[in-house]
């Protein structure tokens, strides 16, 4: 079964749509090789804390994944321009009081 079927078959109830967390695990880092730029999930707090990022991350940010994951060397919001701050947090702030999944 290829990825797509697997992904369609699986556990779909209704309109709610979950993975569990190992075949999450399992297939980010196969779906993001050749993306442009680089995909994240982070924390919705001062630092933007990632959570995940994918290996476009260098190139886009000149930081490796792993030093900017749980802060561990720098945080998101450390890299963030100073004068650009305040119109990504408001940009945030406005799609998550939308409820959008990307800004």
């Amino acid at each position: 079964m290829n990825e797509i079927e697997n992904i369609s078959r699986s556990n779909l109830s209704g309109n709610n749509f979950k993975l569990d967390k190992s075949y999450y695990e399992d297939m980010i880092p196969r779906l993001f090789p050749n993306l442009p730029g680089f995909a994240y999930r982070c924390k919705y707090d001062e630092n933007w804390t990632m959570q995940f990022m994918s290996d476009g991350c260098k190139k886009t940010t000149v930081y490796l994944s792993e030093d900017l994951i749980d802060n561990k060397i720098i945080s998101y919001a450390d890299i963030i321009y100073q004068e650009d701050k305040d119109m990504v947090s408001k940009a945030v702030a406005g799609s998550l009081n939308l409820q959008q999944n990307t800004f």
